[in-house]
């Protein structure tokens, strides 16, 4: 368990395997099934591996750190709850933060369940259960204050798949290394030197813009500031997930990805545009690698271009100050591209301290696309 304390908000994160301490009963009946459905079902499914792992330990077999795993199971509980306090505001609209005291929280499920299909390649399959109540329903904050309820669309439990996909790898020599099991990852040994595929229903943050002091609000920052850079109007639909396919370069101390998605068929919509060569978003990003005082470190240019049916915020203006309408995007709607570019560094200090920063623009009017502005800024991370 976690306690969070930021400027104006009171948070509180726990990670737990089952259903979150003494809720509401009904609300605590809902997560304990599915919770302990799903980590019942990882238990079960990976009780054959254990016996085999014990059976090596008991007749004195030489352990085997290399070896590949074959197939693989975890899974994921997030409770996350948020407070704010009342606050007074001279003016409050229909998309305001309310002045109100308010409570919000969100709860998600995943588990992946992975397999090797043949040499280099691996399958994943993410069953995902997600719940939440947001403050004002998402409006009145530049950068709502938990990242997870990106996914979250109902008070009560939704399942859903979050991800599909298959990974092929091809070794081009340069030594080895290994890869040690994780979420949606297999162990065993790559070459140092390959081109990886990644392909299916998968989300652009899995691959582009990763921060390994900031990407993930499960585990890191929980704003949605800090999960990418935040003008990168990155393709997915409402949850954060896409279909699509990016191509990976990684060399010994540097690395180019190359990534072509679907757009959604309206900005923050689950359905997906599947006119994936009409209405696409593609991702350039090079990586350079370094070591600085004995720490490693990372230098990331990030290039990106969207293609779609969106409304420019300068035409909606036009058109209101020409009609005497509220102004929206909707009604302006038309054939755009938008590219933007950003720059991220990020730096490790020492073993439990790490720094990163962020700056970003967008080359191109903003549109009716989430996320669209200009930041710079930085931030720092003790773990």
């Amino acid at each position: 368990m976690r306690l969070l304390l930021f400027p104006g908000f009171f948070m509180l994160l726990c990670r737990f395997p089952a259903a979150p301490a003494r809720p509401r009963p009904s609300f605590a009946s809902r997560l304990a099934g599915v919770a302990m459905s799903l980590a019942g079902l990882a238990g079960l499914a990976a009780m054959p591996a254990l016996a085999q792992e014990q059976a090596g330990a008991g007749s004195g077999a030489p352990a085997q750190a290399d070896a590949p795993e074959d197939y693989a199971f975890h899974g994921q509980t997030t409770y996350i709850w948020q407070r704010k306090p009342s606050f007074g505001a001279a003016y409050s609209g229909a998309n305001s933060l309310t002045a109100d005291r308010a409570k919000s929280y969100s709860f998600s499920t995943t588990l992946d369940l992975g397999v090797r299909l043949w040499r280099g390649a691996e399958f994943h399959f993410n069953p995902e259960v997600t719940q939440g109540v947001p403050f004002s329903e998402l409006h009145g904050l530049g950068g709502p204050s938990n990242g997870e309820l990106a996914k979250v669309s109902s008070t009560n439990p939704v399942f859903y798949r979050a991800r599909a996909f298959v990974r092929q790898t091809w070794g081009l020599g340069g030594g080895s290394e290994q890869v040690d099991a994780d979420f949606n990852q297999l162990a065993g040994s790559v070459d140092k030197r390959r081109v990886v595929l990644t392909a299916g229903n998968f989300g652009v943050l899995d691959v582009f813009d990763q921060n390994e002091f900031g990407s993930d609000p499960r585990t890191q920052f929980m704003n949605w500031s800090f999960m990418a850079h935040g003008s990168f109007d990155y393709p997915a639909d409402a949850r954060g997930y896409n279909w699509g396919a990016a191509l990976e370069y990684i060399g010994d101390m540097w690395s180019v990805r190359l990534g072509h998605f679907l757009q959604p068929v309206e900005s923050n919509g689950l359905e997906l545009d599947t006119r994936m060569f009409e209405h696409y978003g593609d991702i350039l990003e090079f990586e350079k690698r370094y070591n600085l005082a004995g720490q490693p470190g990372v230098a990331r240019l990030l290039l990106w271009r969207n293609k779609a049916r969106m409304g420019a915020f300068s035409d909606a203006l036009q058109l209101g100050a020409a009609t005497g309408a509220t102004p929206d995007v909707a009604n302006v709607r038309e054939e755009h591209a938008k590219i933007g570019a950003g720059l991220s560094l990020m730096q490790r200090v020492n073993e439990s301290l790490g720094v990163f920063a962020r700056a970003n623009t967008p080359a191109a009017c903003s549109t009716a696309m989430p996320g669209a502005g200009r930041a710079t800024w930085w931030a720092w991370r003790c773990r």
